[in-house]
């Protein structure tokens, strides 16, 4: 509602990471992800370390580092199929992304994550309903959650923008891995 996202801009990225979704998840219905899980904790951290050291990251637009065509036709996917296969963290992946490869500010490139994550989202709750492996009860319930996280998440980034997006990544980098670690 406040324009922060033009996903007519991001067409062609909403598909290719909702194909690359979709590949993840019948991939990871047909083997195991036994070394992928292994590198989640450090690619969590790198996210963490890189936000907490980044100066001024996605303050400002920044020159891009790759092409919107090679970010929506490559980039998009490949996040898309960690979504699918493993997925957590593929926000924050979307986000960072745009900001280090392609010079977004940070509350564009949250709002663009969120979009993405739909999509990918929608892509994998199709393959793994055609699967038969969904657990309806607990799907239902972080949809819910989902929901209602994401309607004041996004008003509090509006408002409070990089000073606000910056400690809750680096806070949740630090959930995640101590979830990992110790959980």
């Amino acid at each position: 509602k406040k324009g922060v996202v033009k996903p007519q801009r991001i067409k062609v990225a909403i598909t290719a990471a909702f194909i690359g979704s979709v590949l993840g998840t019948i991939a990871v219905q047909m083997s195991p992800p036994d070394l992928l899980e292994k590198l989640i904790p450090f690619l969590i951290a790198a996210i963490g370390i890189y936000t907490l050291f980044a100066p001024r990251l996605g303050e400002v637009e920044a020159a891009p580092r790759i092409s919107e065509g090679k970010w929506q036709k490559g980039v998009a996917p490949l996040i898309g199929f960690y979504d699918g296969y493993i997925g957590p963290g593929t926000g924050m992946f979307f986000a960072l992304g745009n900001v280090a490869l392609r010079g977004r500010q940070i509350i564009e490139a949250t709002g663009t994550a969120k979009v993405l994550n739909l999509s990918t989202n929608i892509g994998s709750l199709i393959f793994f309903i055609l699967g038969g492996n969904v657990l309806w009860k607990v799907g239902l319930a972080m949809m819910v959650g989902q929901t209602i996280g994401a309607y004041f998440g996004s008003h509090m980034v509006v408002k409070g923008g990089s000073k606000l997006i910056r400690p809750m990544i680096v806070l949740v980098c630090l959930a995640m891995l101590t979830k990992y670690v110790f959980g």
